[in-house]
């Protein structure tokens, strides 16, 4: 009598991982308010992303992770060129206009992106067979500039000249951020898993501009205050790898 032996694969559940993904992220809600000083604020809705930093270490079926994104937008490198635009035809009809910012200087690179985001929190981990279902409730930050701008005017045919200024007081801006998320992985090797992403940010932004008009002949200031405050609400999707260290 025969007999035959099947052997079993045996896989050992993930312990510690990194997570590298990337993505689109799409608002629900926006920043927009139609001011003169919308394309000073490094912030669009509509970016893509890239999550080079994210680990977890799972003690069982629960875990602990820390992620860091950079959002990217090819709008966001013009918007000196839409700013300078805006203030110029505001403004060119009774002077000549000399415009500057901040936004000129983009100071955000490949890695960090110009919105970057973080999180931590705990996740909760199932595995079947070579199938990895993961889900997050994170809480973190959101972080974009908010550059300076100014404006030099020159009247036609007259010596008037005003000098006009646009900031926030402090550059940078952060918010706290709740991170849901949802991923679902297949493990095409032992520490190899392909992932799909889901991820939902929501986060309040509230912070004003001060726009100040000076002018230099009767040295008479103004100022003027443009209000952003909303509720963003942002989903993203993103497919990426898990590469199980332990």
């Amino acid at each position: 009598m025969g007999i035959s032996a099947f052997s079993q694969e045996v896989i050992k559940p993930m312990k510690w991982v990194v997570r590298p993904s990337f993505g689109i992220s799409l608002p629900i809600t926006t920043l927009s308010t139609g001011y003169i000083t919308d394309d000073l604020v490094g912030f669009d809705g509509q970016t893509y992303y890239g999550q080079f930093i994210s680990t977890t270490y799972f003690f069982n079926h629960w875990g602990l992770e820390f992620s860091l994104a950079g959002n990217h937008s090819s709008k966001l490198e013009g918007r000196f060129d839409r700013f300078r635009a805006v203030v110029e035809d505001k403004y060119s009809g009774n002077y000549f206009v000399s415009v500057n910012s901040g936004g000129q200087y983009p100071a955000s690179n490949f890695i960090s992106g110009a919105i970057e985001k973080g999180s931590l929190g705990p996740v909760y981990k199932v595995e079947k067979n070579r199938w990895v279902i993961i889900g997050r409730a994170m809480i973190g930050v959101t972080s974009f500039d908010t550059d300076w701008g100014s404006a030099s005017l020159k009247g036609k045919g007259s010596n008037e000249l005003i000098e006009i200024g646009w900031d926030t007081g402090r550059p940078v801006k952060d918010f706290f951020t709740f991170n849901p998320s949802f991923t679902l992985g297949y493990r095409v090797f032992d520490r190899i898993v392909l992932d799909f992403d889901l991820n939902y940010r929501i986060y309040n932004i509230d912070f004003d501009y001060t726009e100040t008009t000076e002018n230099l002949n009767t040295k008479d200031i103004t100022t003027q205050n443009y209000s952003y405050s909303n509720l963003i609400n942002e989903f993203s999707v993103g497919f990426g790898l898990m590469i199980v260290i332990k």
